[in-house]
């Protein structure tokens, strides 16, 4: 439904404006719309939703984010920031390629698994202890 302006007349009392009844009508027509769209009468909705694929914010300021149930996708370039911890929760993380400025790798019970792949760094590595199977040092 369009929006229903209320005929108000070309002057006060010229016979040409909505009647009461009928400027009463639109005004309900008019809120009935709003509250379909955010709800009903006792359950309105209060965030953002959207059914576009694609929805752009520009210059959004989001405070304390939450995003759950994210389960698959495909992302070409993504940066994320913080100025605190960032914790993921997953069994998993499948990067191509990590780079970490300045940061570290830690896990809580002190084993990191490369399976079989290669480690390179053109730094430093230090060891508590230094155990392995089938060793080539050149």
């Amino acid at each position: 439904m369009a929006y229903q302006s209320i005929g108000i007349g070309s002057a006060p009392d010229d016979g040409t404006g909505d009647t009461l009844r009928i400027g009463a009508d639109k005004i309900n027509d008019n809120f009935v719309e709003i509250y379909t769209k955010l709800g009903n009468a006792s359950l309105l909705s209060s965030g953002i939703s959207a059914t576009a694929t694609v929805v752009t914010l520009t210059n959004p300021v989001i405070t304390g984010p939450t995003i759950s149930g994210v389960v698959g996708g495909t992302q070409t370039s993504a940066t994320i920031t913080t100025l605190a911890t960032t914790t993921v929760n997953g069994t998993n993380i499948n990067a191509g390629g990590l780079a970490l400025a300045e940061g570290s790798i830690t896990d809580s019970t002190g084993a990191i698994d490369f399976g079989n792949e290669d480690l390179t760094t053109t730094g430093t590595i230090t060891a508590g202890t230094l155990a392995m199977t089938g060793a080539t040092f050149s």
